[in-house]
C-alpha cells in the first residue's frame, strides 16, 4: 500500500527555472543540486549528467538512456526507470525506495549501500551490477536475467 502511495502523487513537469539548471549542468558540467521532484524528465539527454545529491523523488524517467550518471546520495524515492538503458552509472547510497526497474537493462552500474526496499527490478537483465551492502527489504527480482551480479 505504501508503494501504491508514493505512485499515485500528482506528477507535475519540473520548474522551468530547475530545467534551466538542468540544461546548465548539462553544459557546463557544474555540481549543483536540483529539485527535480515528480518531474517528466524523458525528453531530456541526460547523459554523463552529475545528480549528485538531487531530489528526483516520484520522477518519470522510464525508457531513458542514462548513461555515466551520477546518482550518489540522490532521493529517487518512487521514481518510474521502467525500462531504461542503464549503463556505467551510480547509485551508491542513492535512497530508491519504492522505485521502478521493471524490464531495465542495467551493465556496469553500482547500487552499493543503496536503499532498494520495495523497488521493483522484475523482468529486468542485470550484467555487472553491484548490489553490495545494498538494502533490499521487499525489494523484488521476479523473471531477471543476471550476469557477473554482486548481491553480497
Amino acid at each position: 500500500l505504501a508503494v501504491l502511495t508514493i505512485f499515485c502523487q500528482p506528477l507535475c513537469a519540473a520548474a522551468p527555472e530547475d530545467l534551466a539548471q538542468l540544461q546548465s549542468l548539462q553544459q557546463n558540467s557544474q555540481k549543483k543540486t536540483l529539485d527535480l521532484s515528480f518531474a517528466d524528465l524523458r525528453s531530456y539527454d541526460l547523459r554523463g549528467v552529475d545528480l549528485k545529491g538531487a531530489n528526483l523523488q516520484g520522477c518519470i524517467l522510464s525508457g531513458m538512456d542514462i548513461r555515466n550518471i551520477n546518482f550518489e546520495r540522490a532521493d529517487l524515492r518512487g521514481a518510474d526507470l521502467s525500462g531504461a538503458t542503464i549503463e556505467n552509472s551510480s547509485f551508491h547510497k542513492t535512497n530508491l525506495e519504492g522505485a521502478n526497474f521493471t524490464d531495465a537493462s542495467i551493465a556496469s552500474t553500482n547500487f552499493e549501500g543503496a536503499i532498494l526496499k520495495n523497488a521493483i527490478f522484475d523482468g529486468s537483465a542485470l550484467i555487472g551490477v553491484n548490489f553490495r551492502h545494498a538494502r533490499r527489504e521487499g525489494a523484488s527480482f521476479t523473471g531477471i536475467s543476471e550476469e557477473r551480479t554482486n548481491w553480497r
